[in-house]
């Protein structure tokens, strides 16, 4: 036997004998921040990291294997397991570490010689993968597979509360020595090893106790004051199949752009981490909005030097915070940035976990605290051979390692710990990028172009530092997102309605033109019946350029009236009979109506009026004579006045060119030919249905208003009158769908349901289809003529929320541009701008301005753009999808509000001191808009006399339907009212308001468990467990306590965040039946019905006020 078989027997002997002996000692704060996360689920990998190779040029397994044990001998932390004692789960002191003096690691060699290249990775991944027992150890596992003699790949994993990269480096670098001397059988010539892991864990306890500690909590609360609520990343198309766990995605840097880099960071005297740095934190605020950009960063935390090469946990995160709201240059930027970073190093000590536990932030289901991105930069300096390995893509040239060549052995590691990760490496003069990101926020192809944004971004900054941040530009073209536009379309200057009606009705001259109420008009008979009335209008003085208003129920003098106004060369004005007569008045005066039409139950509505009335039916109409000069196609068809910004009327003009556009683009996807038959339900949505039926030769039906008011008349009339053609809004569908389900018929002539003016719920989308030929989802504000998107709904777009509005029309241009007037990338937010022929003159008033709206812009071949005010998003699949109203604006029942308006109409009401206007609701028949108002000291108001006051001046869509009453408002950094918090308010005060309802069981078995953890006793069904001072490892006391396993079905440790309130956890513990018995029984059907919408309202409320105030905070910030 030699010395060196000797000293080996001895060993493990000694190791034997070692394995008896262990130590006790606290956590870090990592650690035990660490340790809470894997109780609460201990089957997660997140926290798992590796290194991996493949080794060729004789590979000796049992040399390794002699050189992980040494490697385990060296370092306490792999030799180290954990258990949780009677301490307090407040400061982290519940946990204890125990040193063992020797702890076998896991290790395995594995025959892969009959492997396919995947089954290997396979298999390395599922290593990777596998939980660690932190409580029975060990806590590194070792693989090595055997491909070939000589030739192997080999993992290295550890759990990261024993580990962090910066061990890894030192693990491979004393691996290769000791492998050397495993195959050279003598010892390893390494220094020893006298620097435990505890000795940081007591230093870091002093630290926080003393004067060093305080200044460095004093830094950290002033640095992050302020707004801690999580970011918003765009919405992601994900696929369902592949939405858990983590990617990641390797770009190399380019050469000339890294060397750019270097040169800048050179000559402004920072760091390449600092260039590079302020390059993420600009994308982030692009990606999320937000001007106040929180991304965590690494730090060592090896600030004693005797800590150099010691294997453990010792990494701290950062906050790093960057200020983009002035916009100042990159160069000035970097500046910023380099004192930030100055700034926390000096206090890199304080450790993240405690300072999350001081600043209690909100907490959201899944969601790190205070940042979601991490930047990571990593210098080859101290180990090469483990840079290159974990960088280095496939196929990369080998490293040389131990007498061996190392090749790069890609493996996905750490890649779901954070939303999206940023790490790059710094390798001597190259620079290689490696995207890791969550499959539930990225899809692969979203991190495939966040990495192409990201180059862009960097290029742009080191190429022209002075430039400003908020015009670094992300994507490499000038795309607009919707690259799908179809050839335009044209009319001929002298076209018009009247011209092509003119020729319908020569063509069709003895076919049905229009019925209604078993009444009916052939096309030549309705030419008369128009042509006498134009002849009437005339005599009023009625000619080209003028405006008549239309106060008319849907009727066939109606029709008539519509058809005379375009022959006269006038523009028609609808006025509609259930607006308050002062909004009327506003609309006649603004419009500058020489007369208006009506009917004899609707004349009285128009006493003092100023213009001239006429009331149609009239017996004594003039002959029709000669039509004279038709109009053209730029004159003016029609007026559509909408509410304004102030909430008074403001009139727009579209000409006739614009509608004849239209019914063109609208001609290449629907088909209307003589067989065809169309729904007329009122003057002011006639463009489409009025025009799209006559012109067309086809037959007309008008819906009486008591039938469009009614889905069960509306349902029969469809059917009696076999309608093909119906355009109705979503609120109209959905009770029109109630109708067909409670009659059971479908509607078989149907052959097109078109759905205008509000969002279309995917689940509305569904049912129509049931009972329509093809449904269509359309969008164009009032100011676009009718409609500039429009696309047939398939079942794969019933998938999300609302239904994909399509692609653009011909007659339109569609582009998403952000608050700088940039285009987006695909699948990001940004206000919808619409150009092309569908865009309108601008407003009827030439003094109210109109450049905030309509815009003067390079990117339409036009030249001109309408600004909507809508968010908007074109997903993967290249369709547009409207997300709200990026201003104060809101689209309720089809009419577009301000809540500005109606915010001024409330604060003229005596007794208000201030009001504030919301909407809530996202379905078809579920926005409402509701209103908080502060009285002025003294004045009692009631709810219903708020309303009666505010329908004597404003539209009823404007009228909030529920009005809550507030001492003070919530306001923001910027001293104005913080919707989203208000939002919040109001919902605790609806859901306070509702009906009563008796604890359950589960209820107060929940409340009791958390007065006990939080050692408090005011706790409501409804309140926020972390809002009462609750953290991550007090969450897991109340798991603990409430044994989770008796839950139906089991509840796991990480299901926790996702019911953070007495009352949904409580739902979550008794199955899905729990929350239903809550209520109780007698009165049940009814009171469950209002519990619901009290229930939904509030939650509503908060979702869009939230969506909103980011958009604002994002432009204010």
């Amino acid at each position: 036997m030699t010395d060196y078989d000797l000293r080996k027997k001895l060993e493990a002997a000694l190791r034997a004998r070692a394995g008896q002996s262990r130590t006790e000692h606290p956590l870090s704060y990592a650690q035990s921040s660490m340790l809470t996360l894997h109780r609460l689920d201990p089957d997660s990998a997140s926290y798992n990291v590796a290194l991996t190779a493949r080794f060729t040029g004789g590979f000796d397994a049992a040399a390794f294997h002699g050189a992980v044990q040494s490697l385990v001998g060296r370092h306490a932390a792999l030799r180290t397991t954990f258990s949780r004692v009677g301490g307090d789960d407040r400061d982290g002191t519940a946990g204890r570490q125990t040193v063992h003096g020797w702890l076998e690691p896991d290790f395995a060699e594995l025959d892969a010689r009959q492997w396919t290249e995947e089954d290997l990775r396979e298999a390395v991944r599922a290593a990777y993968r596998e939980p660690f027992d932190l409580v029975t150890g060990p806590p590194l596992r070792a693989r090595a597979y055997l491909e070939a003699p000589g030739e192997a790949v080999v993992l290295l994993a550890a759990h990261h509360a024993v580990c962090d990269f910066w061990s890894l480096g030192t693990m491979l670098a004393e691996l290769e020595q000791l492998y050397v001397a495993e195959t050279e059988r003598r010892p390893a010539r390494l220094p020893g090893r006298n620097n435990p892991y505890s000795d940081f864990v007591a230093y870091q306890r002093e630290l926080i106790a003393g004067e060093r500690g305080g200044r460095a909590r004093t830094y950290w609360h002033t640095q992050l004051s302020g707004d801690l609520e999580p970011a918003e990343w765009p919405r992601f198309d994900l696929d369902p199949a592949d939405a858990g766990g983590g990617g990641s995605l390797m770009f190399p840097i380019p050469a000339e752009l890294a060397a750019d880099v270097f040169a800048l960071a050179k000559a402004e005297a920072v760091t390449p981490y600092v260039v590079l740095l302020t390059a993420f934190q600009v994308l982030v605020g692009r990606y999320t909005g937000r001007r106040d950009v929180l991304v965590g960063s690494p730090f060592a935390g090896r600030t004693d030097p005797a800590l150099a090469e010691c294997v453990g946990n010792f990494v701290n995160s950062v906050v790093l915070r960057a200020d983009l709201s002035d916009a100042v240059s990159f160069r000035e930027q970097l500046g910023r940035t380099r004192r930030t970073v100055a700034e926390a190093f000096e206090h890199q000590d304080y450790p993240f976990e405690l300072l999350v536990s001081e600043l209690a932030p909100r907490r959201v289901d899944g969601r790190n605290p205070i940042f979601q991105a991490m930047f990571i930069y990593q210098k080859s300096g101290r180990h090469p051979a483990h840079a290159a390995l974990h960088t280095a893509e496939e196929g990369a040239a080998p490293v040389a390692w131990g007498g061996l060549s190392a090749a790069p052995f890609p493996l996905a590691k750490q890649d779901d710990q954070l939303e999206l990760t940023l790490e790059v490496v710094h390798d001597g003069d190259r620079l290689v990028g490696l995207l890791k990101y969550r499959k539930s926020v990225f899809s692969a192809a979203a991190a495939g172009r966040a990495a192409e944004h990201y180059a862009t971004l960097l290029r742009a900054a080191v190429a022209d530092p002075d430039r400003s941040v908020a015009d670094l530009p992300v994507l490499a073209d000038a795309g607009h997102g919707v690259d799908r536009h179809p050839a335009p379309v044209s009319v001929a200057p002298e076209d018009s309605l009247a011209a092509r009606f003119r020729r319908a009705a020569e063509q069709h001259a003895d076919r049905t033109a229009v019925r209604c109420d078993g009444d009916r008009l052939t096309y030549a008979e309705l030419d008369e019946l128009a042509g006498r009335w134009t002849a009437r209008l005339r005599a009023e003085g009625v000619g080209p350029g003028s405006r008549v208003a239309l106060l008319l129920e849907p009727s066939l003098d109606t029709v008539a009236a519509i058809v005379a106004v375009q022959r006269a060369r006038a523009a028609y004005v609808v006025l509609d009979p259930s607006d308050p007569a002062a909004w009327s008045r506003t609309v006649l005066d603004d419009s500058g109506a020489r007369v208006v039409l009506t009917q004899p139950d609707l004349a009285g509505l128009l006493d003092g009026a100023a213009v001239p009335v006429l009331v149609m039916p009239e017996t004594e109409l003039p002959p029709a004579g000669e039509p004279g000069d038709l109009p053209r196609a730029g004159d003016v068809a029609h007026t559509v006045y909408t509410p304004g910004s102030t909430g008074t009327p403001q009139g727009f003009d579209v000409e006739h060119g614009d509608i004849l556009t239209l019914l063109e683009s609208m001609r290449a996807h629907v088909a209307v030919d003589e067989t065809a038959v169309g729904a007329f339900f009122h003057p002011a949505g006639s463009d489409l249905s009025l025009w799209g039926t006559l012109l067309a030769g086809a037959c007309l039906v008008v819906v009486p208003s008591g039938a469009a008011r009614t889905p069960d008349l509306l349902h029969t009339l469809l059917v009696e009158e076999r309608v093909t053609h119906l355009v109705q809004t979503p609120a109209a569908l959905d009770g029109l769908s109630a109708a067909v389900r409670r009659t059971g018929a479908r509607q078989p002539s149907l052959r097109h349901v078109f759905s205008s003016g509000g969002p279309l719920p995917a689940p509305l989308a569904r049912t129509v289809r049931e009972w329509c030929g093809t449904l269509w989802n359309t969008y164009g504000p009032a100011e676009t003529t009718v409609w500039a998107t429009a696309q047939p709904v398939g079942p794969e777009d019933c998938a999300g929320t609302n239904v994909p509005v399509g692609l653009p029309l011909a007659n339109a241009r569609v582009y998403v541009l952000d608050e700088r007037g940039r285009p987006v990338p695909p699948e990001f937010t940004g206000e919808l701008h619409i150009g092309g022929h569908c865009v309108g003159r601008g407003r009827v008033d030439p003094s109210q301005p109109t450049e905030e709206r309509f815009l003067d812009s390079p990117l339409d071949p036009q030249g001109r753009l309408y600004r909507t005010g809508d968010l908007a998003r074109v997903d993967a699949r290249g369709r547009l999808e409207i997300l709200g109203r990026a201003d104060d604006q809101v689209t309720i029942s089809g009419f577009r509000v301000g809540l500005e308006g109606v915010e001024a109409r409330l604060d003229e009401v005596p007794g208000v001191g201030r009001s504030t206007a919301l909407v809530v609701g996202a379905g078809a028949d579920d926005s409402r808009l509701v209103a908080c108002v502060i009285p002025e000291p003294g004045r009692h108001l009631t709810e219903s006399a708020l309303r009666e006051e505010l329908r004597a001046t404003l539209p009823p869509h404007l009228v909030p339907t529920a009005i809550g009453f507030f001492d003070a408002f919530p306001l923001d950094a910027g001293q104005k009212v913080d919707r989203a918090r208000l939002a919040e308010q109001f919902a605790s005060m609806a859901a306070r308001t509702g009906v009563a309802v008796a604890p359950s069981d589960h209820e107060r078995r929940v409340a009791a468990v958390w007065q006990q953890v939080l050692q408090r006793q005011d706790i409501g069904r409804e309140d926020n467990f972390f809002d009462l001072g609750g953290n991550s490892m007090l969450l897991l006391q109340v798991y603990e306590l409430l044994d989770g396993d008796t839950a139906d079905p089991p509840l796991k440790g990480s299901e926790m965040f996702r019911y953070p309130t007495v009352a949904t956890l409580a739902a979550r513990l008794g199955g899905a039946g729990a929350a239903s018995a809550a209520t109780g029984g007698g009165g049940g059907r009814d009171r469950d019905r209002t519990s619901s919408r009290r229930s939904r309202l509030a939650d509503d409320t908060v979702r869009g006020a939230r969506l909103r105030a980011r958009e604002r905070g994002g432009r204010n910030a």
